[in-house]
């Protein structure tokens, strides 16, 4: 039961408007809940240090991932459900979506996170959550936690603790763009 209390820590901190470095399926990520404005502004001053890499909707079941995006091809399934490592996915956003976060006019990048710690935040916190791949000193993808910039480590609500991470991949995620009449385009693999 100890594994639950970082849990409960991460997603109250979430919910009161903080944000939380914690662990993906790829790698660490600053994350927040989007619909709160005090914790998006902070994270677009975090995503600033680090412009080349994207905001991804983390989402763990279907009803999460349909309060990010208009609709899911059927391709868009079939990948989800294929793909035995982190998938990004770069569809048609819904309208309630800040500006802010979006990829390009309209779009969003959004994860489905099947198993392991995130899944099981997402779970507990029932609600997408905003996220941005942490980032190195130099400005570039944090592949290890101690890699992360200690400065933007110190300036968290909520860090994560290490040992209870699950497994991962420690690179970005593959990245697909998916229209709704279904056409793939592979933008990172």
């Amino acid at each position: 039961m100890k594994k639950e209390i970082p849990i409960e820590e991460a997603v109250n901190c979430l919910r009161s408007g903080g944000t939380a470095l914690l662990p993906t399926d790829s790698v660490w990520s600053i994350c927040c809940d989007p619909k709160n404005g005090k914790a998006l502004e902070k994270i677009v001053q975090f995503k600033a240090a680090s412009p080349n890499i994207e905001f991804v909707l983390l989402v763990s079941n279907e009803r999460l991932l349909y309060q990010c995006v208009k609709e899911v091809p059927d391709i868009a399934w079939d990948m989800i459900d294929i793909s035995e490592t982190p998938l990004s996915l770069i569809m048609e956003s819904n309208s309630y979506l800040p500006k802010e976060i979006h990829y390009a006019e309209k779009k969003v990048v959004v994860r489905y996170i099947k198993d392991g710690t995130m899944q099981n935040i997402l779970h507990k916190f029932n609600r997408p959550l905003l996220s941005v791949a942490a980032y190195s000193s130099n400005g570039f993808l944090a592949p290890t936690f101690k890699e992360i910039d200690p400065t933007l480590k110190d300036s968290m609500d909520v860090v994560f603790p290490q040992r209870l991470a699950s497994k991962m991949s420690r690179k970005a995620a593959k990245l697909l763009e998916i229209a709704i009449d279904g056409r793939v385009n592979i933008v990172r693999k």
